[in-house]
């Protein structure tokens, strides 16, 4: 009885100072945050319309990004508009980068965002920017492999993984590998996607975990969940969240609890699934996450299946329906064997005169009558 006297007050002062830690870290990058975009509001003072203005609509754009996505479409567009303007192309080659990846990511409107993608490829092509190049393989691999185009959307990621291994850029190949690991789980090979896991764990481990993409320390945490060590599994799910919270990246927060509710049913403690899903979705639906909040509802859907609470299950499984609904998919996906580069596709045929045509069709006719109407020699 003494001892359980003596250690609440130690167990909620360890409590409080972990939260007030958590609470401080998040702060602290908020507040970063928030200095820089004032920093950037700043420059706009300027009234003069030039490239560096473009480029700081899309520093804001990329700032609000994770505060609130609206505002990051705003400045995209205000981006997009100048950069036409001025004819900036690397400043247009940047906000159609963002624009595209707000419309597939925070929109879910895979065809717009297939659309820009394909319009961003030929700039970043005309401008030799490869690693812009190598990012849009990577997310038209991602789209394709969200409408269940898996062979499209294989060759899209070995082509982006090729422009990493040239770049020799082992952060993007790490982050490519987690990607196409997904991609391989989504198309039922088990043992592909650990092979690919497999090797972003490898690269890590090499680079002493620094600059870890968060699709890399997810799918780390995914590795061990699918060779069966759930107990390492969780340790990297919380490395993840922590790191998520720290920074202040609610988006990634909220899936990385959908992915811990998960790991919690396959441990069957229906419990804490239910905790991690349910604040997964508060702060999905707290900032319009759709995919986020769709992610969490499947989970919770599952949840209520298996402790048979068939009302809940039912709503959740509406509200993921919903969502689904919501969805516009890509219009058709074109053949595999037609992607290529630009700089690899024949040259367009010049477009001949009219008139030039016309002639030469109508010089065979005309010789023939010519010819026909000759005079002929008397016998």
């Amino acid at each position: 009885m003494m001892r359980t006297i003596f250690f609440k007050p130690v167990l909620f002062a360890i409590a409080f100072c972990s939260c007030t830690v958590v609470f401080m870290n998040s702060s602290l990058a908020q507040d970063t945050t928030t200095a820089k975009i004032d920093s950037l509001i700043m420059l706009l003072m300027n009234d003069s319309e030039d490239p560096a203005k473009v480029d700081v609509y899309n520093a804001l754009s990329d700032e609000y990004l994770n505060l609130n996505y609206q505002k990051s479409i705003e400045y995209t567009d205000l981006a997009v508009d100048l950069a036409l303007k001025l004819d900036y192309k690397e400043g247009l080659l940047q906000a159609r980068l963002a624009e595209a990846h707000l419309q597939m990511s925070y929109i879910l409107d895979y065809e717009k965002a297939r659309r820009l993608y394909s319009d961003v490829l030929s700039l970043a092509i005309e401008l030799k920017d490869r690693k812009a190049e190598m990012s849009v393989y990577k997310w038209l691999s991602y789209i394709y492999g969200a409408q269940k185009h898996y062979e499209l959307a294989e060759e899209y990621s070995e082509k982006a993984m090729n422009i990493a291994t040239e770049l020799n850029s082992e952060k993007d190949l790490s982050d490519l590998h987690a990607y196409a690991g997904g991609l391989s789980e989504e198309s039922g090979d088990t043992a592909k996607a650990i092979d690919h896991y497999a090797e972003v764990l490898a690269i890590e481990r090499k680079n002493d975990f620094r600059e870890t993409s968060n699709a890399s320390m997810i799918v780390i945490a995914r590795y061990y969940y699918l060779i069966d060590d759930p107990g390492q599994s969780l340790k990297y799910y919380r490395i993840a969240l922590k790191n998520f919270e720290r920074m202040n990246d609610v988006r990634w927060v909220s899936y990385t609890h959908s992915e811990m509710a998960n790991l919690y049913i396959y441990k069957a403690d229906y419990k804490r699934a239910e905790q991690h899903a349910l604040k997964g979705l508060e702060i999905a639906e707290l900032n319009n996450f759709k995919k986020e909040i769709g992610d969490n509802c499947l989970v919770l859907t599952t949840i209520y299946t298996k402790i048979d609470s068939t009302e809940k299950a039912n709503f959740y499984q509406a509200k993921f329906d919903s969502i689904q609904a919501s969805l516009n998919p890509i219009a058709a996906a074109p053949d595999a064997s037609l992607i290529q580069n630009d700089e690899q596709a024949p040259a367009p045929k010049e477009r001949m005169n009219g008139f030039l045509q016309a002639i030469i069709l109508c010089t065979p006719v005309i010789l023939f009558v010519l010819f026909m109407g000759r005079p002929r020699k008397k016998k």
